[in-house]
């Protein structure tokens, strides 16, 4: 863990400057998986440096595919443990114990596994039922058709979807309750389709029949994701300027939608000679206070409800239940962190409400616990727009998607320092 203060020296609330994101790990994941079912990972360029990816890349090259028992260790990574949970289920042979960090452990996986199951695959729980970490022994799978709840992680969906063109019978996957992170899958599919394979989705059916996957040459696109911070820095600023690069306006990334969402902020998003340019006027129309459902987005919920609770608390939020399975309890580490400022998050019966009544903008320090989780540190250290100074429990869990994100912060005028001292004051 590394601590790191914050601070925003010139709140002269006007923010310019280039965006340099990261490469989408959403996208690479899963091409990588893709190149690993084609026997190829030479063809991928701009390969991200997140510590997610750098896991699932290193599980994939270590994988023996005649182990009598192998550990792959995936930390913190759950699209890694995800989607080799259907990896290695549909290996000829070999036999793995996949696990992963604590939190990783409290993680439901009971959704994905019985669905494969059903398909033949021989996976045990190797500790607690319906969690992490398993043991699985690989086999050729059948395929055929299966059903699988689409409310807990699209990232189950996404798992069998890539897994299928592999199966002798194909699959037919029908998803039951409601789907959270649709766009995901539709991501995984139009990646799919790249690579030779088609598949149809309608209503809450997928159909993919038995495809041979083609390498290519393949290009990753930039992270909408992880754009989304700089949207809400946005909303918090009087005016703005940014130019960003790498991003396609045919995205394959759901989050692009932060554009469309963005404009009931006063914030204009246009693309010229292949940049982003993103812009908001001091005279900026903002829309009336409305209600908002994210359970298409759920990567760009938390910095948004924090650029909300900050300066539009009459904003709401629905579709957020599914937040509670990430790296943290997502809902719950944001309560318990804005107190501290003096804001109150409402969370009943799925609809997020605020209230800043208290809440004061100030030159104070402020501590903020990150429960490690990538986009709670990323989303709390806005906090420095409006004076404080924001001391951070463990500034490193951003590698996990933007290992260079306290660099861009400098880059736009930020004050970003580690701090072995800073601690001393905490109360």
């Amino acid at each position: 863990m590394t601590e790191k203060i914050i601070y925003y020296p010139q709140f002269n609330h006007h923010l310019q400057g280039v965006i340099h994101l990261p490469a989408s790990k959403s996208i690479c994941n899963r091409v990588l998986l893709i190149q690993a079912l084609c026997g190829d990972f030479t063809n991928i360029s701009n390969v991200s440096e997140s510590s997610d990816t750098q896991i699932l890349l290193k599980s994939l090259w270590l994988i023996d595919d005649h182990a009598n028992l192998q550990t792959i260790d995936v930390e913190d990574a759950g699209s890694a443990f995800r989607f080799l949970t259907a990896f290695l289920a549909c290996q000829e042979s070999g036999q793995y114990l996949l696990k992963g960090t604590e939190r990783m452990h409290q993680r439901p996986i009971s959704g994905l596994v019985e669905a494969l199951r059903t398909i033949g695959a021989d996976i045990q729980y190797a500790e607690r039922e319906h969690y992490p970490p398993l043991l699985i022994k690989g086999r050729t799978l059948k395929g055929g058709t299966i059903n699988i709840e689409g409310h807990i992680s699209s990232q189950f969906i996404s798992a069998i979807c890539l897994i299928a063109p592999m199966l002798t019978k194909g699959l037919v996957i029908n998803i039951t309750h409601d789907i959270v992170s649709a766009p995901y899958i539709h991501m995984t599919l139009r990646l799919m389709e790249m690579f030779g394979v088609h598949a149809t989705f309608e209503r809450k059916q997928i159909i993919i029949p038995i495809q041979t996957y083609f390498p290519i040459t393949f290009f990753v696109e930039n992270d909408w994701s992880s754009l989304g911070f700089f949207y809400a820095m946005a909303m918090l600023s009087n005016t703005v300027a940014f130019v960003v690069t790498g991003l396609q306006e045919d995205s394959v990334q759901g989050d692009a939608y932060i554009k469309t969402w963005a404009v009931d902020m006063g914030i204009e998003s246009y693309f010229e000679y292949s940049q982003l340019h993103i812009k908001k006027k001091e005279d900026a129309v903002i829309k009336p206070a409305q209600t908002y459902d994210f359970s298409a987005y759920p990567d760009l919920a938390i910095p948004l409800i924090v650029a909300c609770a900050i300066k539009y608390p009459d904003v709401r939020f629905t579709g957020l239940q599914h937040l509670q399975y990430k790296e943290s309890d997502r809902i719950a580490s944001l309560s318990s962190e804005l107190k501290k400022v003096d804001i109150d998050l409402h969370f009943d019966k799925g609809l997020l409400s605020i209230d800043n009544s208290a809440y004061k903008a100030s030159g104070d320090t402020i501590y903020f616990n990150t429960f490690h989780d990538h986009r709670i540190a990323m989303a709390l250290s806005m906090f420095a727009l409006e004076g404080f100074k924001v001391v951070l429990d463990d500034a490193s869990c951003v590698k996990k998607s933007f290992p260079n994100y306290f660099e861009q912060l400098q880059a736009l005028g930020f004050q970003c320092a580690g701090s072995n001292e800073a601690m001393k004051d905490k109360q």
